[in-house]
């Protein structure tokens, strides 16, 4: 299984993606990654240096899941950053590191950014596939 992520269709009201990856890492990686082409377009290209860490701890992997994702949204309403890019991600245990590049928000073209509130519980899926991992998660837009 390859690293990926998509938009997932019928989703109502809300947004939802579907991640996968060959490890747990991989997929939380790419959801990470389907958050972060929800909440802007941001060309390669003004993708700075400015790198932000983030660590957080769970001792189940769906609340570590959301916990994570929460944290990425909230780095634009607390520090006015929007991410952009997944720099490095590992899970050791029960805790979740992570280094983020990103952007200042107000520099990215309003047009182009959805309003996201939260990672949701609702409809969470983590499944242990043969072949990797397999994430579902929908937000509040």
């Amino acid at each position: 299984m390859t690293t990926g992520y998509k938009e997932m269709e019928g989703i109502t009201a809300d947004a939802g993606i579907e991640a996968w990856g060959d490890t747990m890492e991989e997929a939380f990686r790419a959801a990470a990654e389907g958050l972060i082409s929800l909440l802007a377009e941001i060309p390669e290209e003004r993708v700075g240096k400015s790198i932000v860490p983030v660590m957080v701890k769970d001792n189940e992997l769906p609340s570590l899941l959301v916990k994570f994702l929460n944290e990425l949204i909230f780095l634009e309403e607390a520090r006015g950053l929007i991410p952009a890019k997944i720099s490095r991600l590992w899970i050791k245990g029960s805790n979740l590191f992570c280094t983020i590049q990103c952007v200042p928000a107000d520099s990215v073209d309003p047009a182009t950014r959805t309003q996201v509130k939260a990672a949701t519980y609702h409809g969470l899926e983590i499944k242990k596939e043969e072949n990797g991992v397999r994430i579902k998660v929908i937000f509040d837009v």
